[in-house]
């Protein structure tokens, strides 16, 4: 995992502080890695070893320093978040319970995550959610090792590993439903989406039943502007399997896209007469209402998007995005609170601060305004930013 901009003397010294943490010698690791970053202050792997150290030797607030930092220099690492899961774990079951989810979403092959979301869950009484954690955990562990490594490359960013593994492991399996999937996905982050097409439609030749897989074909066809064939397909798995609330969900959004917001609407309502509090349901339904015009209607549903969720950076965007909304004083506290919480994911940290960005300035406290924008220009997101 170490870094190619860490010249080879950080690099030794990294392999023996790695050592000392396999040996338990916390303490010798700590000084070494300090002395790394005396020199090197932006090494990920540094930090990462470092935050380690400090949550062995029960230093919470550098270990949790570390990790803030972390976040600025790769804010989608899902090993992070785990890191971060594990310091909170003991401390504050809600914060931990927020960053496993976050690091299963981006590395979905972090088993400890999963089994930790699971007891987290089981505390809450969250049965059915604790289950769910369990059974995707064993769904990963019941790959073959090699597909797991691949799988763990990918979504660490180490594509020509990734693809390397896969693609040798398929000249021994050809077929292989999951590696024919890895490779999909491979091809997807090189933007081969022809290529991912291929695979995919291929796997569901042979395996009409993988739903998992037929969502994820949806996908490519609408990067490739497939539209009407993404729609075909996502009418299927409502037909086929109507009791999955996520097949409702995306063919819901693709009678958004193709114009079709009554259907949509309807559908939407379908999935929050059963997940009522599902906050990007209440979101996408927002958003359809709005394009209708019904601007007041518009603004509920992203409210009841926060109240189900008040960590959701999206609802709070899609208001400030209305352009004639003004944040009311208590949403604005709640944004305040929100943002000061070094546990909010990278992309609701983004739309929060962008939302009191604006709640600011329709104040004029353009002081405020200015220093949300920079916050969010020097974290997550170049997009927002001149």
């Amino acid at each position: 995992m170490f870094d190619l901009a860490a010249n080879s003397s950080h690099q030794d010294a990294l392999k023996s502080a790695q050592a000392d943490i396999e040996k338990e010698r916390f303490e010798s690791a700590a000084v070494t890695i300090d002395d790394v970053l005396s020199h090197s202050p932006d090494l990920f792997d540094a930090h990462y070893m470092a935050a380690v150290c400090a949550r062995y030797m029960h230093q919470s607030e550098k270990a949790a320093h570390h990790i803030a930092h972390m976040k600025t220099i790769m804010p989608e690492f899902g090993r992070v978040f785990q890191e971060e899961g594990h310091l909170y774990a003991q401390s504050d079951p809600d914060k931990a319970l927020r960053a496993y989810q976050f690091a299963c979403q981006k590395n979905p092959t972090l088993l400890a995550s999963w089994k930790a979301q699971a007891r987290l869950l089981a505390a809450k009484n969250m049965n059915a959610a604790a289950e769910m954690a369990l059974a995707n955990g064993k769904s990963v562990a019941a790959q073959p090792k090699a597909l797991q490594a691949a799988m763990n490359h990918m979504y660490e960013g180490r594509l020509a590993q990734a693809e390397e593994m896969c693609r040798a492991f398929l000249n021994k399996h050809k077929h292989h439903v999951e590696g024919m999937r890895i490779l999909a996905q491979l091809a997807l982050r090189h933007g081969e989406n022809d290529q991912s097409e291929f695979l995919l439609e291929s796997i569901l030749e042979f395996h009409p039943h993988l739903h998992d897989i037929r969502l994820e074909y949806i996908e490519v066809l609408k990067n490739r502007q497939k539209f009407e064939q993404a729609e075909a397909e996502s009418a299927y798995l409502v037909a086929h399997a109507p009791e999955r609330v996520t097949h409702l969900s995306v063919h819901a959004v693709n009678m958004m896209q193709a114009g079709r917001y009554d259907e949509a609407l309807e559908l939407f309502d379908r999935v929050l007469e059963r997940v009522p509090k599902d906050a990007g349901t209440w979101t996408s339904k927002g958003h359809a209402l709005k394009t209708l015009g019904r601007e007041d209607e518009a603004v509920e549903a992203y409210r009841k998007a926060i109240e189900a969720k008040q960590d959701h950076g999206d609802g709070y965007y899609s208001l400030a995005n209305l352009k004639t909304y003004k944040f009311l004083p208590d949403e604005i506290a709640l944004m305040d609170r929100l943002a000061a919480d070094e546990g909010l994911l990278p992309n609701d940290a983004v739309h929060i601060s962008f939302s009191l960005a604006k709640a600011y300035g329709d104040q004029k406290a353009y002081d405020v305004a200015f220093r949300h924008l920079e916050s969010l220009c020097a974290g997550y997101t170049p997009a927002y930013c001149p």
